[in-house]
């Protein structure tokens, strides 16, 4: 995975923001993201997700009108890479988990678009 950070929280209380943020280095195209669950056995992993970007971290808009991407599915799944209906252009990345396995806990990334 490129630009990969990892989120994990025991207990994810359902009014605090789970949000994984990435910060490319600067406004680019991004063209897909990628996640994949907690490297153990302890049966961790987002199992879907909304992605939002944006220019400054404070003003974000969501990719695909807030569309909802499969991520994984069980212990040791493979990287799994959703690629954006059409490519968009931020610095930042936030990927919001909607369901979870276990606990929510995940490896991300990004694929950058280049022309």
């Amino acid at each position: 995975m490129s630009r990969e950070l990892a989120l994990h929280e025991l207990t994810p209380p359902p009014s605090i923001n789970r949000g994984l943020v990435m910060d490319t280095g600067s406004v680019q195209g991004i063209k897909a993201g990628s996640t994949q669950g907690r490297g153990d056995l302890y049966g961790q992993w987002v199992t879907s997700y909304t992605v939002s970007v944006s220019n400054d971290a404070s003003t974000w808009t969501p990719v695909g009108a807030g569309f909802i991407f499969t991520g994984n599915v069980g212990v040791g799944d493979p990287v799994v890479t959703n690629n954006f209906a059409a490519a968009v252009t931020a610095r930042y990345v936030r990927i919001e988990p909607v369901t979870w396995h276990g606990a929510v806990s995940m490896r991300a990334g990004v694929y950058l678009h280049c022309s």
